[in-house]
């Protein structure tokens, strides 16, 4: 794995020693879920692309009436694939987005109200305004960072978007 902050000048490579595949990726067609995996690197990095942040615990999850609220919750997500579809070129540099989730759709529990819509119907995800722009080609496995009194949390993980790049993005409920 190559650390840095970009694919072209990164500070030094870092051999995997194991790696962990969803068990229920599935990958047939159009139908891609839970392309999550979890990778352990044979020594410890420092970082200087995403904050070290910590897993959200259930005392802390984010929950429907959190997403639901007249402020919304507002996460930076991390990539470095385009910075929008017609841009090719700009793939290989990190960069930083703030995006809005409006729907937090988990496999069990309270669903927020933007659930169940056509472009929201896969469970186990958050979803993000992209109006704006978001993450894009090859930005998945990125995090989604949310800060909570003055502490870093990782509750997401990018996993997918629409082809133009704006609209929605879907990021893995991370927990």
């Amino acid at each position: 794995v190559g650390v840095g902050q970009s694919v072209f000048t990164y500070r030094k490579v870092v051999e995997i020693s194991e790696y962990h595949i969803h068990p229920g990726y599935v990958c047939k067609g159009e139908d891609i879920l839970n392309d999550i995996a979890v990778i352990k690197l044979s020594e410890p990095v420092t970082s200087d692309v995403a904050p070290n942040a910590l897993p959200m615990g259930k005392a802390l999850d984010l929950t429907a009436d959190d997403i639901d609220s007249e402020d919304g919750v507002l996460v930076n997500v991390f990539g470095f694939g385009r910075t929008g579809a017609d841009n090719p070129l700009s793939t290989g540099s990190k960069y930083v987005k703030q995006s809005r989730i409006f729907a937090r759709c988990p496999k069990d529990g309270a669903l927020s109200a933007h659930c169940n819509e056509e472009r929201t119907k896969q469970k186990g995800m958050l979803y993000f305004d992209a109006s704006e722009g978001g993450t894009c080609l090859g930005d998945s496995g990125g995090p989604a960072i949310w800060t909570h009194r003055g502490l870093d949390f990782v509750v997401g993980v990018t996993s997918y978007g629409y082809p133009d790049c704006k609209f929605v993005n879907a990021d893995a409920i991370v927990s």
